[in-house]
Order: structure tokens, then sequence, then C-alpha cells
């Protein structure tokens, strides 16, 4: 298993082949604009992918994947599913040092 994942992996390589052979640091899913799916300041990304009337409509189903991307950032990854496949639609490199 490799260590660090590359972003340009994440278009070319389905999710589920990803998570084989770079473990990620979380792997959540969620139905956006609901309990666990709000919109904070780390998902900020999302609100330029969708619409409100998008987001109030709930039911759009996204996977959050975080994986280590060097020694000092992490990348996290918001696919949405579409026709039972995981869709990349937005992302974010974070230093592993920050507070959200």
């Amino acid at each position: 298993m490799e260590k660090f994942i590359n972003f340009n992996l994440i278009e070319q390589t389905p999710v589920d082949s990803l998570i084989k052979k770079y473990p990620p640091l979380w792997d959540k899913t969620f139905i956006l604009g609901k309990k666990d799916g709000f919109i904070t300041e780390f998902r900020a990304g999302l609100s330029k992918q969708f619409t409100q009337k998008e987001i109030r409509s709930r039911d759009i189903k996204i996977r959050e994947v975080t994986w280590a991307s060097s020694n000092e950032e992490n990348l996290t990854v918001w696919f949405e599913e579409k026709d039972h496949k995981w869709i990349p639609v937005a992302h974010f490199i974070w230093d592993k040092n920050a507070v959200f």
C-alpha cells in the first residue's frame, strides 16, 4: 500500500480502488444539508458545486474521503453518487495542523 495519494489519480481511478491502495484517514458518507451533512467552513467548496435549492432538497449523497497527501498536508475529496458511481465534485488540500 502507498503512503501518500497523488491528486491526479482522483479523477482517473474509482474511489474504492483508491481506498484499497491508499488507506484514507477517514471515509464518511452523508446527505448534503442534513444533520451530518451541513456545509461547514471545511466543506465550503461544496456550496460552489450545488445551488441552495439543490442542497435544500436533501437528496444529494456525498462521500467525504481524506487522505494524507504529503508529510505536511491532507487531501479531502468530496464525491457525489450518480448512477451508483462516486464522481469527484470538489477537493480541499489542507495543512495537517489546521483546526476547523
